[in-house]
């Protein structure tokens, strides 16, 4: 059988990532987006959680033979109090035919906390259903009493079965028969001939007995003269609360885990796009290098060609406009009292690189863009979304680089970097 989900982190991903995509397959009856789309609704993975859309997901036709899926259905009958419903999903994941009904409803039980458990998800069953259960196997006196308890708040053909059968290998064939009636079970039940050859039996034997037969009834039967009704729908009501406390249990623990995985995906999520942007500005900084040195190959070329006079015209450059100062500079200093990383390329009148504050690392780098007049720089400062955040005005002498930093709003602040660290 496939496994439709491996990873509590990996689906919130998904549903981050493809959300709209699962939905649409699961819209067209694909089976694993159906899957996903009931554990999204289930967990509250980015909406909140909801057990009949859940149910209707995972109910899809195309998870009828997936043993996850009605384990899943069985857990949430069970929270919302439908227990007749709970136990069939269970039940149906069990082939064993030696098992008995409840027998199957135990193991489905079990084999949905492993899963849950398997996906470090909470275990938030009803706790009384797990106590009657947990009694049907620990005897024949117990098995009766969570046979009468089972069938009391399921009330369907299975347990109320399973109750006559007890009274009827207890020899209380009247017991037996009334709970028969009490799930609509039909005459053609084989139990109801083993119950009438049983009576048969009994009275032959007390009809050639010299002895008056004296029938002791126990205190758990329903023939004692103690009614069994008030107590029986106590157990009911106490396992319809214990439902509601284990549905708000499982809203409370998922809403906590799901929200710490969402957030830890958005931060990563916004990490790599600053990461992306970052290395956009990169590449975009290497193109205008390679296009300005490609122009300077074509006109060193071209300059050659012409001859001197075009040499002549460009030596008029104004001293003004030249770099005293050329190349790769790597900086370290200050602005005001918050150290700082700069790093520049200057060539010609042009100047650009970046900084990044040393306190936040180089993943959070600031872009810088500028001009040179002899020693004099003027440098632009952006972040990776391409706003205006500052700017540096300063002199650039003897490998230190100090002046005036302006912020945005008009405040200014004292610079100073040097070439050594």
């Amino acid at each position: 059988m496939e496994k439709y989900i491996t990873s509590i982190k990996d689906l919130v991903i998904q549903a981050l990532t493809n959300g709209s995509e699962i939905k649409a397959k699961a819209g067209n009856g694909d089976a694993l987006s159906c899957f996903q789309m009931g554990m999204i609704h289930l967990l509250g993975i980015n909406t909140p959680i909801d057990f009949k859309i859940a149910g209707d997901y995972l109910g899809n036709q195309s998870l009828k033979d997936n043993p996850d899926a009605s384990r899943l259905l069985g857990f949430i009958a069970e929270c919302e109090g439908k227990y007749s419903q709970a136990f069939y999903h269970y039940e149906k994941t069990e082939s064993d035919e030696k098992d008995s009904y409840l027998d199957k409803v135990i193991k489905g039980r079990s084999h949905l906390q492993d899963y849950l458990k398997k996906l470090d998800l909470p275990i938030t069953l009803n706790k009384d259903i797990s106590a009657i259960l947990s009694d049907y196997t620990k005897g024949k006196a117990s098995r009766m009493g969570a046979s009468i308890k089972i069938a009391t708040i399921c009330n369907d053909e299975q347990t109320c079965f399973e109750a006559a059968k007890c009274f009827y290998d207890s020899n209380d064939y009247i017991s037996a028969v009334q709970w028969l009636k009490k799930g609509n079970i039909g005459l053609d039940n084989p139990l109801y001939d083993a119950i009438n050859k049983s009576f048969e039996k009994s009275i032959d034997t007390l009809l050639h007995s010299k002895d008056m037969m004296v029938v002791d009834l126990e205190g758990d039967s329903l023939l004692s003269s103690d009614d069994p009704i008030p107590y029986l729908n106590k157990v009911k009501k106490t396992c319809e609360k214990s439902s509601m406390k284990s549905a708000v249990e499982w809203k409370d623990k998922n809403e906590e885990q799901i929200g710490t995985l969402i957030c830890f995906q958005k931060e990563k999520e916004e990490n790599e796009r600053l990461e992306a942007d970052a290395a956009e500005a990169e590449r975009r900084k290497r193109r205008k290098k390679i296009i300005k040195y490609s122009a300077i190959a074509v006109a060193i070329l071209f300059f050659y060609i012409v001859g001197s006079i075009r040499s002549n015209d460009n030596s008029d450059k104004s001293e003004n406009e030249i770099a005293v100062i050329e190349g790769d500079k790597k900086l370290y200093g200050v602005v005001d009292k918050y150290p700082i990383t700069m790093s520049l390329h200057i060539e010609d009148t042009k100047v650009d690189g970046s900084l990044y504050y040393d306190k936040y690392g180089p993943d959070n780098i600031l872009l810088l863009t500028g001009v040179v007049r002899k020693n004099e720089l003027d440098i632009d400062e952006s972040n990776s979304k391409g706003q205006h955040t500052g700017k540096f005005h300063g002199t650039y002498k003897n490998g230190i680089f100090q002046g005036d930093y302006t912020l945005e709003n008009g405040k200014s602040m004292p610079f100073k970097v040097s070439e050594n660290k």
